[in-house]
C-alpha cells in the first residue's frame, strides 16, 4: 500500500497555490512529505492592455481539483489529517458579495491599471507630503491600488462588496465559510499596519493611499491559529473530512524563506520562483525604501525584507512552452520533468553564457 509506513502518523494537508501550478500535499508532523501532487494553472487572461485577471471560480475548481487528486490516492490517511493550512501567490484581490460570491474576476499581481489620482487627496494633505518629499510615493501608492479603481470605473461592484479580500481570504471562506486573513498573508494595496500586519489606525496616511470602508475588509488571525473549520459543503467539493479545522499560514515567499530555514537576518534567501526574489529576515519592521516596507513573516513577530524581479523562474517556464517542445518530449519518455534535463543541458554552458544576456520584460 502507498504510504502505509504512514498509517499511523498524523497528518498536515497544505496547499500551495502559486501563479503557475496549485500544489497539494501531505506531512508528518515531522516536517516529512508524504505525498504531492501539482495541478498547472493558467493564471490570467488579458480583458484588456495591462489588464490580467482571473475567474475565483477557477482558482477555486483547481484547488479542489489538486486536493481530490492528492487524497483520492492516499484514502487510507484521510483519517490521519488533524489540520489544513495553505499559502497563495500574493496580490490577488476577490470582491465577494453577502453570499460570498464573487462578484467580478480577480485582479491579478501582474495587472498594470491605474486608478486616476488627481483628486486623491485634500489641498492641505497634498501640500503636507509634498513638504515632506511624499507626496509622488503616495500618489503611486493610490494609483496601483485595484480598489480606487474599481470605486472609479465600476462603481455598482464596489457598492455591493460585502468583504475584499486577497485569494487566501477567498479559498478560507470557501473552506470553512469564515471571511478572514492571516496577518502572515496581510499585504498588498490594502490599509494595513505595517508593523503588527492588522488593519491601520484611524488616523494612518494609509488611508489616504488606500481608501476603503473597514467593514468591507476581512477578519484577522495570527499564524498558526484557527480560523474555522472545514464546511460539509467544502468537504464535498474538495474531499477534506468535515470538521477538519483551518490553520492560518502566511504568503508565499513567507512560507518559502520559512522552508529554507533562514530564520535570522544576517542570511539572505534567494528565490527562483515566477517573481525572483532576495529575502532577510528581521524581528524590526525596516523599509528598504520609503514606504516599501517587510513583509509579514511565516513566524509572528518576524518581517521579511524584500527586493523583487518581476519575472524568474517564469522565464524557464516561458522558454520551454516556446522552444523546449523536444525537451518536453523526451523528459516524458523518461519519466522526468522538462527541468532535469535542462539542467544536463546547462553543465557546458560556461559561467556568463560567454555574454548572452535576456531583458525579463
Amino acid at each position: 500500500m502507498k504510504n502505509a509506513s504512514h498509517l499511523n502518523s498524523d497528518l498536515i494537508l497544505v496547499f500551495d497555490a502559486g501563479t503557475q501550478s496549485v500544489r497539494c500535499a501531505l506531512f508528518d508532523t515531522a516536517g516529512t512529505m508524504v505525498d504531492m501532487i501539482k495541478i498547472p494553472i493558467e493564471p490570467y487572461f488579458v480583458p484588456a492592455p495591462g489588464f490580467h485577471e482571473q475567474h475565483p471560480e477557477y482558482f477555486w475548481r483547481k484547488f479542489c481539483e489538486a486536493s481530490q487528486g492528492l487524497l483520492a490516492r492516499n484514502q487510507a490517511l484521510r483519517e490521519n489529517i488533524k489540520a489544513v493550512t495553505l499559502t497563495t501567490q500574493r496580490g490577488v484581490y476577490v470582491n465577494l458579495d453577502q453570499d460570498g460570491k464573487p462578484l467580478r474576476p480577480a485582479i491579478h499581481w501582474l495587472d498594470q491599471r491605474m486608478a486616476d489620482t488627481s483628486k486623491f487627496a485634500p489641498f492641505w494633505l497634498e501640500y503636507g507630503l509634498k513638504s515632506i518629499g511624499l507626496y509622488g510615493v503616495v500618489d503611486t501608492l493610490n494609483r496601483k491600488c485595484f480598489s480606487n479603481w474599481i470605486r472609479q470605473h465600476q462603481p455598482d461592484i464596489w457598492e455591493k462588496t460585502h468583504k475584499y479580500v486577497l485569494l487566501s481570504g477567498f479559498f478560507h471562506y470557501q473552506l470553512t465559510g469564515v471571511a478572514a486573513e492571516s496577518r502572515g498573508s496581510n499585504f498588498g494595496y490594502i490599509p494595513i499596519n505595517r508593523k503588527d500586519f492588522g488593519w491601520a489606525k484611524k488616523n494612518d496616511i494609509i488611508w489616504y493611499a488606500f481608501p476603503m470602508e473597514k467593514d468591507k475588509l476581512p477578519q484577522l488571525v495570527v499564524q498558526g491559529e484557527i480560523i474555522g473549520k472545514v464546511t460539509k459543503q467544502a468537504a464535498l467539493e474538495t474531499g477534506i473530512p468535515e470538521g477538519i479545522p483551518l490553520a492560518a499560514g502566511s504568503c508565499d515567499k513567507s512560507c518559502e524563506v520559512l522552508g529554507s530555514g533562514t530564520l535570522t537576518p544576517d542570511i539572505g534567501y534567494l528565490s527562483f520562483g515566477t517573481c525572483a526574489t532576495v529575502n532577510a529576515v528581521s524581528t524590526k519592521s525596516v523599509d528598504l525604501l520609503p514606504y516599501l516596507p517587510p513583509y509579514p513573516g511565516a513566524v509572528p513577530g518576524t518581517y521579511c525584507t524584500e527586493i523583487p524581479i518581476d519575472r524568474g523562474f517564469w522565464l524557464v517556464s516561458w522558454f520551454k512552452e516556446q522552444f523546449g517542445h523536444q525537451e518536453v518530449q523526451l523528459a516524458a519518455e523518461r519519466g522526468v520533468p522538462p527541468e532535469a534535463l535542462f539542467e544536463e543541458m546547462i553543465q557546458n554552458i560556461p559561467p556568463g553564457s560567454n555574454g548572452l544576456m535576456l531583458q525579463p520584460y
